[in-house]
């Protein structure tokens, strides 16, 4: 990771993973304006099932490492500073502590929606070995529980937290959009 000024665009520092630690990479980063930290998601390894690392900006390193269940990519803080991985594990941002697991979502990107205050997963529709899709999953981003399933395959997607509209781009076809009911 490397720690740029945002006054003078100047390097102040870097801090380096072991390469035993970090497994496939390192996924999505957000900075948490009321802890005064980054958290970056650390995919699974050998040793690791992943992790959510808390990164000191002010010595550049990792401060303590949030041991998840799952292989976390995407990541997304709420205002409620809950941590939301792609793959279900949801954090206390302040305590570190585990919130739990929401079963039967998945994905790479996931987006959290202050307009309606759901968390979004980016997944795909079908059978890929022992994996179902069931496409994009919608998810309370308080009480974590799975509230439906938009049938569309997808890496990424976007919602506007104005009119609550889902963008989901798809191959062949553009972008199609998804409004709530």
């Amino acid at each position: 990771m490397t720690f740029i000024s945002t006054d003078t665009q100047t390097v102040l520092g870097r801090y380096t993973y072991p390469a035993s630690q970090i497994g496939f990479g390192l996924e999505l980063s957000v900075w948490n304006s009321k802890t005064k930290r980054f958290y970056i998601s650390v995919l699974s390894s050998t040793d690791s099932a992943g992790s959510v690392d808390v990164i000191n900006p002010t010595t550049m390193m990792v401060e303590k490492s949030l041991a998840a269940q799952c292989s976390p990519a995407g990541l997304v803080l709420t205002p409620s500073q809950h941590l939301i991985t792609s793959c279900g594990q949801v954090f206390d941002a302040v305590s570190g502590n585990s919130i739990g697991v929401t079963l039967g979502v998945a994905g790479d990107q996931i987006w959290y929606n202050p307009g309606d205050n759901n968390t979004y997963f980016g997944f795909f529709v079908g059978t890929f070995g022992t994996t179902v899709g069931v496409g994009v999953s919608v998810v309370d981003a308080n009480t974590n529980q799975f509230l439906t399933a938009i049938p569309a395959s997808t890496h990424s997607l976007a919602v506007d937290p104005n009119n609550n509209r889902i963008f989901v781009p798809v191959t062949g076809k553009g972008i199609q959009v998804y409004a709530q009911q």
